[in-house]
Formats: structure tokens, C-alpha cells, sequence
């Protein structure tokens, strides 16, 4: 494997692992379930504020081009479609894309999965893309450097990155590993490992580098008691930022 790929094949086979979980609201991809909603809303309100669309109409993505990268089962590219985009969801687990499509079939939405790494889709595919997606996915690869390259190079110029992940601090380690996979078993023990945590600098100082310039970053919380994920200011644990290139 060349020195710049951005693939564990650990993660890859741990995902594998537990790809048929994908669309089980209640297994072990609950969380990211959960967390979807809020998520969701901060592209949406992004994208929608990026290119001055209108939220009123049904499908107000219509005619933007998004890439979806380590799409998973597909628990946001099909939201993405539903709101008009074109999808291309990639993912370096086959199985996760033998989910993913097979979803995708069972509800009648279009989107093109495919079956590789970031790496390998830029030597491939000339295609570019209004939005590019990277959703919990940074911290289980290899490389940073050269993935937010790859990403950068699959986006059209004025275009938008969204990541979200989880910050490297005592306090993430403590909610994200001690409380979320050992106390609470919300996670598969192991989903995490503390020394691939970003901190927002670090990612920031990478996207500096690729001409990528933050526009903004909000954090993630969840409310065990209400079982649900909100935006906020406490950039601590989990958050999600977005980027324009050029």
C-alpha cells in the first residue's frame, strides 16, 4: 500500500464487521442515528446559505452535485437525495456499500455508491463537486494530511467541505470513549481511539494549507435524558465545521 493512503484496514474491517446494523435505529449505529437530525440541519442551513437557495421549495438542492465520503450505510446521502441533490456516496468497506445500495433500493432514492477510497476515486473520477460530506470518518482514517488533499481535490473551486468529528481534549476522552463505549455502552467498546481525535486547529491549519478557509464551526452535545443531539457553542466533544476552497 503506497505511503499516502488515508486507509486503516483495521477500521475498514471493523466497520465490516457491523455493516448489516446500518439502518437499525436502535443497533449499534444509534448514536449516529440519533445525532443525525442535528447534523443534518447545520448542512442544510449551510449549504442553503452558501449558494442562496430558497428552503421553501420540496427539493431546494436541486442541481448541486454532493459527495458523500465514508458514506457508511448511507444514513446521510439518502437525506442529501432527498433534498434534490445528485449523491455519490463512497466508502472503502464493501459492505457498507452493499448496505447502502441495498437501502437506497428497498426506498426507490438514486444515489451512486461506490466501493473505494478517497485515494483511489481522484485517480479514477475527474468529477467535482459542489459539497463534499465527511461525517464522523476523519478520526478513523490514516493519513489526515493526504485525505483533506483528496478531499480538496474532488471539490469545485468556491465550493464547501463539511467534517465533523471529535476534538482531542480530556474532556472528549472522558464522554466519547469512558462514558460512551465502557459506562454507557452506546458505542461497540473500541469504536474510538483517543490519539486519532482532531483538534479544531489541526484540521484548520491542514484546510489552510490545501486553500481551504473555515467559515464556521459549531459543537455537538447530547442530552442522555432526551436522548437527543443539538448544536451548540461547546466545540469540546463533538463538532462539525464547514469550509469554502479558494
Amino acid at each position: 500500500m503506497c505511503n499516502n493512503s488515508t486507509i486503516d484496514e483495521d477500521e475498514i474491517e471493523k466497520f465490516n464487521t457491523i455493516a448489516n446494523e446500518w439502518w437499525n435505529p436502535n443497533g449499534k449505529f444509534k448514536q449516529l442515528h440519533l445525532m443525525n437530525p442535528a447534523r443534518i440541519s447545520f448542512i442544510k442551513q449551510k449549504i442553503l446559505l452558501h449558494y442562496n437557495l430558497i428552503d421553501s421549495i420540496t427539493r431546494p438542492f436541486h442541481g448541486l452535485k454532493i459527495a458523500d465520503i465514508g458514506c457508511g450505510g448511507g444514513i446521510t446521502s439518502i437525506p442529501m437525495a432527498k433534498l434534490g441533490a445528485t449523491v455519490t456516496g463512497i466508502d472503502a468497506s464493501s459492505k457498507n456499500i452493499a448496505v447502502a445500495k441495498m437501502y437506497a433500493n428497498k426506498i426507490g432514492m438514486q444515489v451512486n455508491y461506490i466501493h473505494t477510497s478517497i485515494e483511489e476515486y481522484v485517480k479514477i473520477s475527474s468529477e467535482k463537486y459542489d459539497v463534499v460530506l465527511c461525517l464522523e470518518v476523519i478520526e478513523h482514517v490514516s493519513n489526515i494530511q493526504s485525505f483533506i488533499l483528496y478531499l480538496s481535490k474532488i471539490l469545485k473551486l468556491g465550493g464547501m467541505v463539511i467534517i465533523s468529528t471529535i476534538n482531542k481534549t480530556l474532556k472528549s476522552y472522558v464522554f466519547a470513549i469512558g462514558l460512551a463505549e465502557y459506562l454507557l455502552k452506546y458505542l461497540p467498546i473500541g469504536t474510538h481511539d483517543f490519539n486519532k481525535f482532531l483538534k479544531p486547529s489541526t484540521i484548520n491549519n491542514i484546510l489552510l494549507s490545501h486553500n481551504m478557509t473555515l467559515k464556521e464551526i459549531q459543537g455537538l452535545s447530547y442530552n442522555p435524558i432526551l436522548q437527543q443531539w443539538r448544536l451548540t457553542n461547546d466545540i469540546s466533544v463533538n463538532y462539525i465545521m464547514y469550509a469554502r476552497l479558494g
